[in-house]
This record gives C-alpha cells, sequence and structure tokens, in this order.
C-alpha cells in the first residue's frame, strides 16, 4: 500500500475508533427525505388533507415541515409523512412545493418539487349542502321539544331530555330585565317568522353541575383523529360592563367527566365586552386539569345586539396533529395547528348555551339559532361556507 494511503486510511481508522466503531457511525446519519406524490411537475387541486396525494419518505426522521413557496403549511410529527394543501386559497399557476425534515438531534434535509395548481372554476370538490348522515347532533327554535332528541338541557338544578323540555321553557325568578325564562325558545328579534334557543342566567339561580349554567348537551360522539364542524348563530344580549369570565355559545367538553378538565376549545369571555377562543390539551396518558395547557387566540369585541354566524372545523390529536379553524360572520379568526384535546378514552360532546362559575350581578342572555355537530368523513367534504349556509336555513 502506498504510504500517503495507509496514512489516511489509518486516519479513519482512528477516527472511527474514538467515535465507538461501527454502530455509532449509523446513528450519526444524517435525515433524508423525498417526494412520494406529488410527482415533480404535476399536477394538484382542490383539498389536500392528510391523504397520499402529497407525501413524503426518508430516513431518521423525527418531524416534517412543509411550504407551498414561502407560505408555511403544516407540521408532522408521526409517520405518514402527509403535506395539507387547500390549493382552493392559492391562484392557479406553478408552486415550488418544499418539505424538511428534521432528525432528533435537530439536524435537516430538505427536498423541493415543482407542482401546478388547478382549480376548475366552475366545480368544486367540496359538499355545498350537509348530508343527514353526517349530521351528529342539531337542536332548533322553530321546531317542538316533543319532536326533538339527541340532546339533553341542563338549568336551574335540573337535567332534562329534549322532547321532556316544555313549550314554553324553563322558568326562575324575575330577572331585573323583567323576564324569567332561563331556557327555552324566544322569537328573532330580527325575524317574527322565526324562533331561536334562548339560554339565560342570573346569580341568584340554584347550581347545576357545581355553577350557573343554561345549556344544551349533545351526545357523547366525538372521537380522536377525526374532523367535525360546529356551526350556529348567536345573538347576544349587551349585559353592560360588569366583567366576570365566563363561557357562551359552544364548548367542546371531555367524555370522562370525573376528570375535571376545562374544555378542549369554547369561547371564552374575557372581560365585560371582549371574547376569545381558547383551545386546551393534555399529551399526558392520564390528562387533567393539573397537567393541561391553555392556548388564548386573541380578544375581539362582542358584537352585542346582532346574529353572529360561528363556524369551527376542529380535530383533536395529542400527538401534534390536530386543529382547530374558527370563522365569525365567513371571516377566518383562527387557525391553530398542534395538540388539541384530551386522550381519556372517553368520546367528548358538544355544548351550547351559557355558563359561568364566578359572581356577577347582571343577567347573562344569549339566543342561538340551529346549532348543530356535523362529521366530515374525509376531512375536506365540506367547507366553512356550507356550514353557514346550513345553520342559516
Amino acid at each position: 500500500m502506498h504510504y500517503s494511503s495507509f496514512r489516511r486510511t489509518s486516519r479513519i481508522a482512528l477516527a472511527t475508533a474514538a467515535l465507538g466503531l461501527g454502530a455509532p457511525l449509523a446513528a450519526l446519519a444524517q435525515p433524508s427525505v423525498y417526494f412520494v406524490k406529488p410527482a415533480s411537475g404535476g399536477t394538484i387541486s382542490g383539498n389536500i388533507y392528510q391523504s397520499s396525494a402529497c407525501e413524503v419518505r426518508g430516513s431518521n426522521i423525527k418531524q416534517v415541515r412543509f411550504w407551498l413557496n414561502s407560505t408555511a403549511l403544516n407540521t408532522e410529527n408521526n409517520s405518514p409523512w402527509n403535506c395539507d394543501i387547500d390549493t382552493r386559497k392559492f391562484a392557479n399557476g406553478t408552486y415550488t412545493l418544499k418539505a424538511t425534515a428534521y432528525d432528533s438531534s435537530g439536524r435537516t434535509a430538505s427536498s423541493s418539487i415543482s407542482v401546478k395548481i388547478a382549480n376548475s372554476t366552475t366545480s368544486s370538490t367540496t359538499s355545498t349542502t350537509i348530508s343527514s348522515a353526517d349530521i351528529l347532533g342539531q337542536a332548533s327554535g322553530n321546531t317542538s321539544f316533543s319532536s326533538q332528541s339527541n340532546y339533553t338541557a341542563q338549568v336551574l338544578g335540573t337535567f332534562t331530555s329534549a322532547p321532556s323540555i316544555p313549550e314554553s321553557g324553563i322558568h326562575g325568578t324575575k330577572l331585573s330585565n323583567g323576564e324569567t325564562l332561563r331556557m327555552g325558545k324566544q322569537t328573532d328579534p330580527t325575524n317574527s317568522a322565526r324562533k331561536a334557543l334562548a339560554f339565560q342566567l342570573a346569580y341568584s339561580d340554584p347550581n347545576t353541575s357545581g355553577s350557573k349554567r343554561s345549556e344544551i348537551s349533545m351526545p357523547k360522539n366525538i372521537e380522536m383523529n377525526k374532523v367535525y364542524w360546529i356551526a350556529f348563530r348567536a345573538y347576544v344580549r349587551d349585559w353592560g360592563s360588569e366583567s366576570t369570565a365566563g363561557l357562551f355559545g359552544t364548548q367542546v367538553h371531555s367524555g370522562d367527566n370525573s376528570r375535571g378538565l376545562s374544555p378542549s376549545f369554547s369561547i371564552y369571555m374575557s372581560g365585560a365586552r371582549n371574547f376569545q377562543i381558547q383551545t386546551r390539551y393534555s399529551t399526558s396518558s392520564s390528562p387533567s386539569q393539573g397537567n393541561s395547557i391553555t392556548v388564548r387566540h386573541g380578544d375581539r369585541p362582542i358584537p352585542f345586539g346582532r346574529w353572529v354566524d360561528f363556524v369551527f372545523k376542529f380535530k383533536h390529536n395529542t400527538s401534534g396533529n390536530g386543529f382547530l379553524q374558527a370563522w365569525m360572520d365567513g371571516t377566518q379568526i383562527v387557525d391553530y395547528r398542534g395538540n388539541l384535546g384530551f386522550n381519556t378514552g372517553h368520546k367528548d360532546y358538544a355544548k351550547f348555551g351559557v355558563y359561568k362559575w364566578v359572581a356577577f350581578n347582571t343577567p347573562r342572555k344569549v339566543l342561538i339559532y340551529n346549532p348543530v355537530l356535523v362529521a366530515d368523513p374525509t376531512g375536506s367534504k365540506y367547507t366553512a361556507a356550507a356550514l353557514r349556509s346550513h345553520v342559516n336555513r
């Protein structure tokens, strides 16, 4: 062997020995990543959501982040490494789709391909009407309580099924606004031909499950790792400047009531005249209020004295692949991706109404029109516009 070759080989051998030989060298391998689909130069359209239509593979991967040009898409912490692209949010044309893989030490590898977005301007891959087979729960002020089912009411220390609610409603003592109704129906303030569900609280009312609440609860049918929609219209009566915490509109509650968990998401009264969407999760195998995390999504003014449309799309997942999207009057106000919910082994459930756990002096009243919970079997079958149209019937 030539001396220089021997010397080079010796240096490599010594370095290998210093690192511990053989197996550790494999552990030092860089991550690798490549696109399986789409093909470079291929065409994509519609809403690609967690499917093999957009997938990368590789080795030594701990996390993958996706981009379309400079727009960040989703981050995945578990295989399969699929990207989420609602191509309808982008103009037709050519883009660079990029995936960056990270290993457990933070080292990276990237792969980029060129793709063409081509969406028809005359057709859609989503449904504009909601299939009755996908509706998991709904309630209405325009239908007699005796002919409704699939929800229960909780108010004034009592629990009752929908058919058992008197058509005249459930009443308590007279309030400062002259009303006695706590849960029932009232005429739509803007359309006398329609009725909305009415929910009202007073601090002098008896507790219901330890707090003041006027709510309806859907069945326990929300599962981990599946996509759902919640939609409704809300009309909030002005309750003045008294600042106390509470929830109104909707919340999604853990199906394991014994754990005392706060909702996985809710509309939270953040001061007298503001609200914020809050999301919560725990990555623990034994989730509790103590090990849960709350994410707050910015204050917004409560739109008193008018109807407001709320639409939520969500998926519970505690491995980083959950999400919550929220729209108000057709404008998206939350686009959260990450952990969401609690893996208790129980199905969760949706609630609608108003709920407070602290002292307050003025009545709290909320009207809700056509609340509905919808399953989305493909994750992209429906749109926020379709849900909004559904509740505005």
